[in-house]
């Protein structure tokens, strides 16, 4: 779903679909970086399953696009792409009241 906050792991569903798939990728970039790493590649139908696995916490947060890319054995391939925000960052809590000791 295109501009959801994400964070920690986070199941990538959908589904690729050919009768002569060859192979699929699902991966990532940073939108400031042109550059996608792969989070999983598999070469068998999928249909509305468990793409990926993707393991934020060493990320930074930020804007990140998620890319599925599915390549057939004639060599045409199809991409979708979505949009996302990675939050890893715990929030802060502080007590004012009472004091640490305070009766």
């Amino acid at each position: 779903m295109p501009n959801q906050v994400v964070g920690d792991s986070v199941e990538i569903r959908g589904s690729v679909l050919d009768d002569d798939l060859s192979q699929f990728n699902v991966e990532y970039r940073s939108l400031v970086t042109n550059t996608f790493q792969l989070i999983a590649s598999g070469d068998q139908l999928q249909t509305s399953s468990i793409l990926a696995d993707w393991k934020t916490q060493a990320l930074s947060d930020g804007e990140y696009q998620l890319r599925v890319m599915a390549t057939d054995q004639l060599g045409h391939s199809k991409q979708y792409q979505v949009d996302i925000t990675v939050d890893n960052t715990l929030p802060v809590v502080l007590l004012q009241t009472p004091a640490v000791g305070q009766k």
